[in-house]
């Protein structure tokens, strides 16, 4: 995985989570690179070790408003369609079951 986004770890940087401390391990860790060029992204979510909540909503405020984007979950191959104004307002949930978990998430133009 590390090898197919590596391009975008020189793009701009968004964490959606704010910084915790590395004995802080009761929520969630959230991040994404963003090309803006190219308007593709990766998102990471950690859900922590004693976290209690297995749903964590993404809001991506960065992405073009009136684009189209597709969505893709690197492990278990879900994908959806969801609009940058989507992305902006609402966001889409991640859910993680297992405390100690984590998930990939390669967001593209739809077009793309």
């Amino acid at each position: 995985e590390w090898k197919k986004y590596r391009h975008l770890l020189v793009k701009d940087f968004h964490p959606l989570t704010p910084w915790h401390g590395p004995t802080d391990d009761s929520g969630w860790t959230v991040f994404v690179w963003h090309d803006r060029e190219s308007g593709e992204a990766v998102l990471q979510a950690f859900r922590q070790e004693t976290c209690p909540e297995p749903e964590f909503n993404a809001v991506l405020r960065f992405l073009d408003g009136g684009r189209k984007y597709t969505l893709a979950n690197e492990d278990d191959g879900d994908s959806f369609e969801l609009t940058g104004e989507e992305l902006a307002s609402a966001g889409f949930t991640i859910v993680l079951p297992e405390p100690k978990s984590s998930a990939i998430w390669h967001i593209v133009p739809a077009s793309m």
